[in-house]
């Protein structure tokens, strides 16, 4: 009988032998767990600082957001269409009226048409123009669906106790020549060009009439700023979220450029969370007939300037000056036209507020920021970055956020918002709120539509199935990752066991071949007296260290690789997580690296068992041998 520290002499001495083979077994087998163990370590140090994080935000929260199918416009519908070329031809009909009777000019051929004509291979297609005012009617009078609100959101949630139920509105820009803009450094800019799209969405302060939301106080109260309130100071400001490009802008720093490290991004980060509290600042609003006025003064302005050194110009009768102030009334600097002339202005003018046209106004809204939100992403490329910044999401979104209650208290933020929530724009948002993530994703499961787009428009399925919500988690991953987790969970364990799998057939071949090599060596062994259960013993043991080295192995290269992960995302995960969770602890770190005891003791229980399973044929072929000719047969 061979003593069991005998058998473990003899195995590691023969892992001292054909050290090549013994490496390359290690090397190729290690690998196959080595991304495993990578991906265990990233992974799950990922969920870990995101359930660390979870504490502030949305992170704790399950919100629903839903988007009602009800808004949808059929702009293809024939009877709308009819009724909205109908109703231009009553404004027509009733203008041209209107001119015979004050004496002034109309040219019916400057009103655009309500309906657009496209040709296609099947003949011409109509569609309506929503920037119409006949065309907006004309969906308010005959759209077979209504819009659904806060009412039908409760109902809708209420078998699975749903908490409560918000609302947001985003700012549809104005189509009838009305503007808003933010006076920098309070200064109104006029005859500029708009903020384009040129490389993509826009920042700053360009940003505010594309990416301006109305939104429930709740809904922002996790995301202000530390010392900041939604409550009412009493001298007219209103609070606000702002983009931290905005932030930025408004605090006179230059942007970081896109190589900038994390440790500059979190100091940046830092600086705006002290700084950004005690911002202020101006949006000057105009309707129509102010900022067509303006637009008048500004030309007029730079045509008597190209001119004024020619001694034939003669100045036009009636001149607008441009505005003295930020956000001024445009007065008449020079009127020179004879009494008739007035007369005839002042019937147009008749004419014009006859039908819609209204007085110049112009009105500052005050804006004191209470929370910075992140702005929107220019790039599409899909990195470990972007991943992580997918993770790390709990914000009300991208853009800047006014609470909803404030309507109440300035007029013209409901004017603006009410108008633009009309046929033509973005629908209301709806929320509702769960205490749990069962009673949240049941309620997604169960009265979730997505609309099909078929020739009746893709609200008539989800009407008519009493569906009327495209629902989504809203502000956090909270459902998303519980579902990843037990994702990963079981995709890890498939992966082990297919990895054990290949690494049992990589290392039969070697102990195979090793025991192969010792044939005269058992066959001694038996000669002298050992049993078949001593010769196992020592490849049982020689396949278990073998397995120990891959561990070892595939645990080091695992851990480095996690490592220098960890060192160049996490920190710029850091910051993405500060600013989505709206961390007060700016010393909070993200980390890409948690040892999970559970994926470490399966990985490594696999290894063993494919280590053993790896010995077991070709050990019991060779314990089958005859000794004496293994003997014969080597001399």
């Amino acid at each position: 009988m061979i003593r069991l520290r005998d058998s473990l002499t003899l195995a590691l001495t023969k892992l001292r032998t054909r050290k090549v083979r013994l490496m390359v077994t290690i090397i190729v087998s290690g690998l196959l767990f080595c991304g495993l163990t990578a991906a265990s370590l990233v992974v799950r140090g990922a969920f870990h600082s995101i359930d660390s994080f979870n504490k502030e935000g949305f992170g704790s929260r399950y919100i629903v957001q839903g988007f009602s199918q009800g808004n949808f416009v059929n702009t293809q519908d024939a009877k709308i269409i009819d009724r909205a070329v109908a109703i231009q031809k009553d404004l027509i009909t009733r203008k041209k009226a209107a001119a015979k009777t004050l004496g002034v000019e109309y040219d019916a051929s400057t009103e655009q048409s309500p309906v657009q004509e496209y040709d296609y291979p099947g003949g011409k297609q109509r569609n309506l123009d929503m920037n119409q005012p006949a065309a907006q009617q004309a969906v308010k009078e005959l759209s077979p669906v209504k819009p659904t609100g806060v009412d039908d959101m409760k109902k809708a949630a209420a078998p699975f106790q749903g908490q409560a139920t918000y609302q947001s509105q985003i700012f549809t820009p104005p189509t009838n020549g009305s503007s808003l803009q933010v006076l920098k450094n309070g200064k109104e800019t006029y005859g500029g060009a708009t903020a384009q799209f040129q490389n993509g969405p826009p920042t700053g302060t360009d940003s505010f009439t594309t990416l301006w939301t109305l939104a429930s106080g709740k809904l922002m109260q996790p995301f202000l700023l530390k010392g900041s309130t939604l409550d009412d100071k009493g001298d007219g400001s209103i609070p606000i979220v702002v983009p931290v490009s905005a932030a930025e802008q408004l605090l006179n720093l230059k942007e970081l450029p896109g190589s900038a490290k994390p440790d500059a991004r979190l100091a940046r980060m830092k600086l705006l969370r002290q700084e950004a509290a005690r911002l202020t600042f101006q949006v000057c609003y105009r309707n129509g007939t102010s900022a067509g006025l303006v637009n008048t003064a500004v030309s007029t302005a730079q045509q008597v300037d190209e001119n004024k050194n020619k001694k034939d110009y003669q100045k036009p009768d009636l001149i607008y000056g441009i505005p003295a102030q930020p956000c001024g009334t445009v007065a008449v600097t020079r009127d020179v036209r004879d009494a008739d002339t007035k007369a005839l202005a002042a019937k147009q003018d008749q004419f014009d507020a006859m039908f819609g046209k209204v007085p110049a106004s112009e009105q500052t809204l005050n804006f004191r920021v209470v929370g910075l939100s992140p702005d929107i992403g220019g790039g599409a490329a899909l990195g470990v970055s972007q991943v992580v910044s997918s993770l790390v999401t709990s914000s009300l979104g991208s853009g800047w956020f006014t609470p909803q209650e404030y309507a109440a208290k300035a007029p013209l933020l409901d004017t603006l918002f009410s108008s633009a929530g009309a046929a033509y724009g973005s629908p209301p948002s709806l929320y509702e709120e769960f205490a749990t993530a069962d009673q949240a994703r049941h309620f997604i499961d169960a009265e979730n539509c997505q609309p099909d787009y078929g020739a009746n428009g893709p609200s008539d399925k989800c009407i008519k199935a009493n569906k009327p919500f495209s629902l989504n988690p809203y502000g956090s991953n909270s459902l998303a990752l519980e579902s990843a987790q037990k994702s990963f969970n079981k995709i890890f364990s498939i992966a082990t066991l297919v990895a054990a799998i290949i690494a049992a057939i990589i290392m039969m071949g070697t102990v195979g071949r090793m025991i192969a090599d010792s044939r005269r060596e058992t066959a001694v062994f038996r000669a002298i007296g050992a049993k078949k259960l001593d010769i196992a013993q020592i490849y049982v043991l020689y396949t278990v260290l073998l397995a120990v080295l891959i561990c070892i192995f595939a645990v080091a290269v695992g851990v480095i690789v996690a490592a220098v992960a960890d060192h160049k995302y996490g920190p710029q995960a850091t910051v993405q997580a500060l600013v989505a969770y709206n961390s007060q602890d700016l010393t909070r770190k993200f980390t890409l690296f948690n040892f999970y005891i559970v994926d470490m003791l399966r990985l490594v229980g696999l290894i063993l068992a494919a280590s053993i399973i790896s010995s077991v044929l070709p050990l019991f072929r060779n314990l089958r041998r005859n000794p004496i000719r293994d003997m014969r047969d080597d001399t």
